[in-house]
Formats: structure tokens, sequence, C-alpha cells
């Protein structure tokens, strides 16, 4: 190469090198950078779409379905934690030493058991279930009745399965006897019993089915087929029309050994019910044009407003009759409780406990506790020393625990 080849070449470099600095310099001073979520939103951008399996927002990458801490802005940690970012369809609580809670997936049928105090989770169980409609545990943790539609025919069946009170390692679990085409079930108080709507020619027969005999005794019939059924109260069952906005409803408390039926509220459009252990009192919510109203039944006596409004779902009683409730923050002024059930919005709710006698107490308020999530608070359960609250998020299925401090 010649001297004179040499200098073109070496100019044409340096100009190419020129102008690339250039470019550089221009693009890192314009206005056109990408926004960085600075994590200042009040809602994860996840909202409103499908965020089952996906790390909660700040969890570290990799954690995967485990949930992660909040801390509160003084530094302390705060009293919530998501335990399993997965949809969960069912959870019951464990008491003991170590307080733990038992959920079932609702993808995969997988049962595991998750600690409020450290967030470890543990898979219990890996025999697959697909299709999950509904899920129903018995107090203990021991038994859990499971509702799940066929992939391939659409039909809906039932089976009931038997869990270990601990186990180390995973295990394969079979069901056990249960009325297979069973349209809804609840535990009784002890677990030893299931309550179980069946279809029959004229409508539908409700029996009381003996987890240990295996025998059914026919106890309740109805030309409706639709019914809320909970056995919260040893001696009741309680039975609820499906609530709608605008159509007229009934509560009916059902005697376990007679049979006997009392219809405890009548006539009331979107009427939804919750029935204290005690039998007593009865928490209910009506709806009212496009507004919901809460009040509180003393049973065979008379109603009174209550100072919260609420859906019955987003409580729970404990066994020395408080009652925590995930309370919206605000409601819609729109059909109730329908449009909430299509998911057609989600609350925003904080939580509290009312002692026996009605005496407030706020134990989880979001905002304060540094939660930028929205919480649609539902499927509460509690610990039978109720230092420990769970529930699932119906926005995402998330399972949650909360100290009760």
């Amino acid at each position: 190469m010649t001297r004179t080849q040499q200098i073109a070449v070496g100019t044409v470099v340096v100009a190419i090198l020129a102008i690339l600095a250039l470019f550089f310099v221009l693009r890192s001073g314009s206005g056109d950078e990408a926004p960085q979520d600075d994590g200042s939103g009040i809602f994860p951008v996840s909202l409103g779409k499908d965020v089952s399996g996906v790390p909660a927002r700040g969890a570290p990458a990799g954690t995967g379905n485990t949930g992660s801490d909040t801390s509160l802005s003084n530094g302390e940690p705060s009293p919530a934690r998501k335990l399993f970012t997965a949809g969960v369809a069912s959870a019951v609580a464990e008491s003991g030493d170590k307080p733990s809670v038992r959920f079932i997936e609702r993808s995969t049928g997988h049962i595991f058991e998750a600690s409020p105090q450290t967030g470890d989770v543990r898979k219990l169980s890996n025999t697959t279930v697909r299709g999950i409609v509904s899920a129903s545990w018995s107090s203990d943790g021991k038994l859990v009745a499971i509702s799940a539609q066929d992939p391939e025919t659409g039909l809906l069946g039932t089976a009931a399965y038997a869990l270990p009170a601990a186990t180390s390692t995973e295990i394969t679990i079979i069901p056990t006897a249960f009325p297979r085409a069973a349209l809804d079930f609840t535990f009784s108080p002890d677990g030893k019993k299931a309550f179980v709507l069946l279809p029959s020619g004229s409508g539908v027969v409700g029996q009381i089915f003996d987890m240990v005999s295996k025998k059914s005794v026919p106890l309740f019939s109805s030309p409706l087929t639709e019914w809320n059924i909970s056995w919260t109260s040893p001696g009741t069952i309680l039975l609820g029309t499906k609530a709608s906005s605008g159509v007229e409803g009934a509560i009916i408390a059902l005697d376990v050994k007679t049979g006997a039926q009392t219809e405890l509220l009548g006539e009331l459009p979107g009427i939804v019910g919750l029935l204290s252990p005690s039998g007593k009192e009865l928490l209910y919510s009506q709806s009212s044009g496009n507004s919901l109203s809460t009040a509180m039944l003393d049973v065979g006596k008379s109603s009174r407003p209550y100072p919260i409004t609420t859906f019955p779902e987003k409580c729970r009683w404990t066994q020395s009759n408080a009652l925590f409730c995930a309370v919206p923050t605000s409601l819609p002024t729109t059909a109730l409780p329908d449009a909430w059930y299509k998911g057609l919005f989600h609350t925003n709710d904080e939580l509290w406990r009312f002692s026996e006698d009605g005496d407030p107490e706020l134990v989880l308020a979001p905002e304060r506790e540094g939660i930028r999530e929205l919480l649609d608070i539902t499927k509460l359960t509690i610990d039978t020393t109720g230092s420990y609250l769970y529930f699932i998020n119906k926005l995402d299925g998330a399972l949650w625990s909360v100290e009760v401090r």
C-alpha cells in the first residue's frame, strides 16, 4: 500500500469513528429513553391479566411459584406474606407447634404445604387432577373433596382424597369412597361427615355422607337445583338460594339430626349468608338496586345493621365467634353480587376483625403495609389459635398468609 493510500484509509476510519461517537452522544442526551418502572404504581402491571405462575412483582427472579415478603415503611416485616403465586383452588389452615397451610393447585391438583413463618413450600402429593372446578377441605386438612370436569366428555365428577397428617416425601393419593355425582359438598366442622347435594328426577336431594362408614342418610330435597351450602355450626347446615341482584332468595337452616327446615330469611334480593359456629348469628348481605348492604341476624330474633359493606364470601368466623372480614375500600354502582361473581371488577380490600361483642380492629391495610397489589380477598381460613389467617386473591388465585398480631 502506498503512502497516499495509507493516508486515505486512515482518514476514512477517523471519519467513521467521529460519526459513531456523535451518534451515541446525541442518543444519550435525547428524551426518547425507555420509561423505567420505579414501582410507584398503585397496582401491578399484570392487573386484569392471567398472572398464574408468574413471580410476584419485586420477588427475586427464579422464585417460581414461591411468594415473597413485604415490609413496612419503618423496615419492620409486614404481617402479610404471599406464599404461592400460582392459581390455588382451596386451602385449609393447620394448627400446631409449627403453623402451616395445606392447599391444592387448580391447574394440576397437586397438594402442597406451606409455612407462614418461613415461606417454605413443600409438595405433598404428586397425583394429577385436571379440570378442577371446586374443592373443599375438612377442618383438619386430612380430607379434600374435588369436583372436576372431564376434558374429553365435559362431564363433572367428584372424588375425595385422604392425606396423612404428616409426610416427609411426595405421595400418590387415591380416591376414597364418595358420591361421584355430587353437585356441591361441604364437610362437617369435625370433618367426619359431609353434606352432599345430588341431582334427582325432581330437583336435588341432600344427603349426609359418613366418611368413616361410607353410608348416606337422606336429609333434604328441593325442586330447586342451585343452592349455596355450608356447615359451620355442628348441628345446623345452611342452605341459601343462589344469589342474583333483583332476584328474591331465601336462607334455610337445616337441622342435622331431624332434617327440620327453618327459614331464617326470605324474599330478599341477592341474599347470601354465613352462620356462626354457635348458630346464633348470621352475617348476610343483600342487593338493593345497584348497591349492597350488610347486616347481622340474631337467629330467632331480629336483624341489625353491621358497620361494614362486604360480601359474606369475604368473611370467616372463628371457633370463639369472632369474625374476620375483608372489606372493599369501595364498590362500583352495578348489579351486585353478580358483577363480582362474574369477575367484571375486582375489589381492593382491608382486613378487619370483629370481637364476639362486635368491637372492630383493623388487621391489614395493604397500602399501609407496603403491598402494591390489588387484594380481592376470598376463601379465608384461620388456624384454631387465631394466630394465622390465609386467603386466596380472587384476581390471580395467589395464596397469602397474615399473622394476626
